[in-house]
This record gives structure tokens, sequence and C-alpha cells, in this order.
């Protein structure tokens, strides 16, 4: 499997796919992946900045891209 973001880096979440408890743009840090489901998805745990939690939601590949801001 080819990793699409690494360990560290800033990812937003995109506005094509609404993901549960984030708006669009929100944004956080990868903290781990790429990992696979049971279908073979790739996702990403990644800390949120505004979140607070220590836990660290689950995004598929087409639900965050990268930072550039």
């Amino acid at each position: 499997m080819n990793s699409k973001f690494n360990t560290g880096d800033r990812v937003r979440v995109t506005t094509q796919r609404q993901v549960h408890g984030c708006q669009p743009g929100s944004r956080g840090v990868v903290r781990s992946g790429p990992h696979s489901d049971k279908g073979g998805k790739p996702y990403y745990l990644v800390a949120m900045d505004n979140d607070g939690s220590e836990d660290a939601p689950l995004f598929l590949t087409d639900e965050i891209e990268l930072d550039t801001q």
C-alpha cells in the first residue's frame, strides 16, 4: 500500500465528504497510518487541533487532504 500521508503531516477535512463530528476545513496532524480496514481501505489516525481529546479520529484517505496553509 502506498502512503498518501505521513506521520506529522498537517491535514484538513475535505469539503467533498462529510465526516461525523468534524466540520469541512477542520485541521489536524496525522498521528499514524496508513492502516487498513477489513475491506482493505486505508485510513489514518488524526489528532484534531480543536478537539482537546487525546483520542484520534479515523479518516479514510478521501476524507482528508494535505493542509498547505
